[in-house]
């Protein structure tokens, strides 16, 4: 059989290394790692302790008006249209009794109140603490920037040794890297600085000690991940049909510890998360927003993209919201009954990948709304 030209053979040598250059290069521009300072007003904002910076560092937030705008005033002059509005900041003792009694007392009105809102779980917070002491905001948020990259990377290797266990070849490890380092949502959530890939890296160890029997140390991992954005906490239930109870109370029990620090240290009352989940969330029609419940919401919804207004078009008005909320809320159980079904048919199983990618799948579909960066966790679906 005659060979291959000797400059054919050298070109499929040198195919993957090029593969491999070419997703590395789209990393580093892509990702923000050369200047990872274009977006201010993503997870970085939402999970840092700007009331603690008013305290400890008030020039961080004072000197960048859109970050000062995105945090929220170090005092809330308050008055009963702001209990109405339902906004950002709302004092929760003032504004719940107002929201239950549909009037404020004459002493709490116009009267001024620290800010102590915070977002998400309590876990961000805690990390980013010691960023205060920055000398600015830029500073702090490349060093998070730049230690969310390293936390992706490191998920990568662990990801690619707990698929291949030593076995993959060149091209195994070229394909691998491909998929990790040119995906889209990844350099959304980079750039962003968003809070899943934090509980991206979490997962990945979760899975990581739970395929090795590490139990105490899938659950704390667990736990931490839940405490960074809840979503995870879909997790629990099937780790309890696999009959992992270690796992599952370890998690029970750095959720009760890293909760009773939040009170301490932030008070539950003025978690905005909750806030918004109660109050039926933002708008389920959102255009970013790519869960279950929003595509159900915009088939009821119609838009004229010749006449109505940029916040129409982002956000339009369902026109039998009822009628879309009742069928989003019974596709909803109709998932979780059939992979619930399908997880207690295998719970006799170890833990298995495949098993994984599905609720990584739950984690964006279930929730009222989500966000492109979401999407990370398809990473893992893809990859197994």
């Amino acid at each position: 059989m005659e060979r291959a030209p000797l400059s054919l053979r050298g070109a499929r040598r040198s195919l993957p290394f090029l593969l491999l250059g070419y997703s590395i290069v789209h990393f580093v521009l892509s990702s923000g790692l050369m200047d990872p300072i274009k977006n201010i007003g993503g997870d970085f904002n939402a999970g840092f302790p700007n009331f603690w910076a008013w305290t400890i560092n008030p020039k961080m937030i004072e000197e960048n008006g859109l970050v000062q705008r995105w945090m929220g005033p170090k005092e809330i002059f308050l008055s009963p249209h702001s209990c109405e509005e339902g906004g950002w900041v709302r004092p929760p003792p003032v504004c719940d009794d107002f929201d239950a009694a549909g009037y404020m007392d004459v002493g709490a009105r116009y009267h001024t109140y620290k800010n102590q809102t915070w977002l998400y779980g309590p876990v961000m917070h805690f990390l980013t603490f010691p960023l205060l002491y920055m000398p600015n905001f830029f500073s702090a948020l490349r060093v998070w920037h730049t230690l969310l990259c390293l936390l992706f990377l490191l998920a990568g290797v662990i990801w690619y040794r707990m698929l291949f266990d030593g076995q993959g070849g060149l091209w195994s490890f070229v394909l691998f890297a491909a998929l990790w380092l040119n995906f889209m949502p990844l350099y959304q959530a980079l750039h962003g600085a968003e809070i899943e890939v934090l509980k991206f890296f979490l997962m990945t160890l979760v899975i990581h000690f739970a395929l090795r029997r590490q139990d105490a140390l899938s659950g704390l991992a667990l736990g931490l991940s839940i405490m960074t954005k809840f979503l995870p906490g879909i997790f629990l239930p099937y780790f309890i049909l696999k009959k992992r109870y270690r796992i599952v109370g370890v998690s029970l029990l750095t959720i009760f510890i890293v909760g009773v620090m939040a009170e301490i240290f932030l008070g539950w009352r003025w978690n905005y998360t909750f806030r918004i989940v109660r109050d039926g969330g933002i708008g389920p029609t959102w255009l970013h927003s790519h869960s279950l419940s929003t595509w159900v919401h915009r088939w009821f919804t119609h838009v004229d993209f010749f006449r109505d207004s940029i916040i129409s078009i982002n956000s339009p008005v369902p026109t039998h919201p009822v009628l879309a909320g009742a069928i989003a809320l019974v596709l909803r159980y109709s998932l979780v009954f059939l992979y619930g079904t399908f997880f207690w048919i295998g719970r006799a199983r170890e833990v298995r990948l495949s098993e994984i990618g599905i609720l990584a799948l739950l984690m964006i579909v279930l929730p009222p709304w989500d966000h492109i960066h979401y999407h990370i966790f398809f990473l893992i679906g893809y990859a197994v």
